[in-house]
C-alpha cells in the first residue's frame, strides 16, 4: 500500500535525534492532520494523525502492526532502531479516507493500465456492493493515487504527483484517470 504524500512540513529527521514522543506531542498541540513517516532498515510505516490525535497506526517489517493502540510500540521502536521521520501535512478528511484504505484487504494486485482501462476499472466496482480502494501506481515513481468507491459510486481520490501539491476529490479523479492513460499505471483493489 502506497499512501500519497501530503505537502512535506519535516524531512527526513533521524530518530537518533529527535524523541518521536516529543514530536507527536507538538503535533498534537498544534491540531495536526496528515501523516508521520517512519523508515528504517527493518521497518516502515505510518502514524496518521487527525486533528492531533492519533487515529490509525501501520508498521511494515520484522514486527508488522495495525491499529492507533500501538503507539508505545512505535515509540520503543524509534528509539531501538535509527528511523527516518517525515511529517505531510493532508486535509483532515483525507486522514479518515486513508484509516480506511490501510485497513481493506488487496483482492486484485498488479493490474497492467497496459490491459485495464481505468474508466472501466472504476464502473466494474462501482456496480458491485462494498467499499472499494483503487490503488494507482504511476510508472517511472511519478506518483500515486487512491480512488474510493463507496455504496456504488466513485466518492473522492487523493492523487500526489512527483513535484506537486497532493490534490483530491474531482480533479483528483480525472488526473488519475488521464495519468494512468498516458504514463502507464498498475492498479491495486482493495476491499
Amino acid at each position: 500500500m502506497i499512501i500519497p504524500k501530503g505537502k512535506p512540513v519535516h524531512k527526513e529527521l533521524s530518530s537518533s535525534f529527535v524523541d518521536l514522543a516529543k514530536l507527536i506531542e507538538e503535533l498534537r498541540a498544534n491540531a495536526f492532520s496528515g501523516t508521520i513517516e517512519l523508515v528504517g532498515l527493518k521497518h516502515e510505516g505510518e502514524v496518521l494523525l487527525e486533528h492531533g490525535s492519533v487515529v490509525m497506526i501501520r508498521i511494515q517489517g520484522e514486527e508488522s502492526l495495525l491499529g492507533k493502540q500501538h503507539l508505545n510500540a512505535v515509540l520503543k521502536l524509534a528509539k531501538r532502531e535509527n528511523l527516518l521521520i517525515s511529517t505531510y501535512m493532508l486535509p483532515p478528511e483525507s486522514v479518515v479516507f486513508l484509516c480506511e484504505f490501510l485497513q481493506s484487504e488487496r483482492i486484485y494486485e498488479n493490474l497492467s493500465s497496459e490491459f485495464t482501462d481505468p474508466k472501466g476499472l472504476i464502473t466494474k466496482f462501482e456496480q458491485e456492493e462494498g467499499d472499494y480502494f483503487v490503488e494507482v501506481i504511476f510508472q517511472k515513481n511519478l506518483g500515486a493515487g487512491i480512488l474510493f468507491i463507496q455504496d456504488h459510486h466513485l466518492m473522492d481520490a487523493l492523487l500526489s504527483i512527483l513535484g506537486k501539491d497532493i490534490s483530491s476529490g474531482e480533479v483528483a479523479i480525472q488526473d488519475i484517470i488521464d495519468g494512468s492513460r498516458e504514463l502507464g499505471a498498475v492498479f491495486n483493489v482493495y476491499k
